[in-house]
């Protein structure tokens, strides 16, 4: 029998693997959406809309690979560097459309869940 203290855990664990797991595409629709925003900027903003807290190191490796596969295109700017999507990174979502469809159920599914 679950007791509420381990169901909750296993949610938990269930939220970090799905965010960490569709981070890429997760940062390429929050880039489509916005003009232009800082590496600080869409991990805080992934992180209020799912719950889950990314520490920077595991975000920043999934941003870089993202730059080296041409999906996002960094720009200093000031202090930070901002990214924005590139055609290749909108396509992949044009492609990816149901699995972000299925991402934001899940997640709007999990959250309430986490909360209990």
């Amino acid at each position: 029998m679950n007791t509420p203290l381990k169901t909750k855990v296993i949610i938990e664990n269930l939220k970090k693997g799905v965010v960490k797991e569709t981070l890429p595409i997760a940062t390429l629709c929050l880039l489509d959406e916005n003009q232009s925003l800082n590496g600080n900027q869409i991990r805080l903003m992934i992180g209020k809309k799912t719950g889950v807290a990314l520490s920077p190191a595991f975000f920043y490796s999934t941003l870089s690979a993202l730059e080296a596969g041409g999906f996002v295109i960094g720009h200093e700017q000031y202090k930070a560097k901002t990214f924005k999507i590139t055609e290749e990174g909108i396509s992949l979502l044009e492609e990816s459309e149901d699995i972000c469809k299925l991402l934001n159920l899940l997640i709007s599914k999990l959250l309430p869940l986490g909360n209990r």
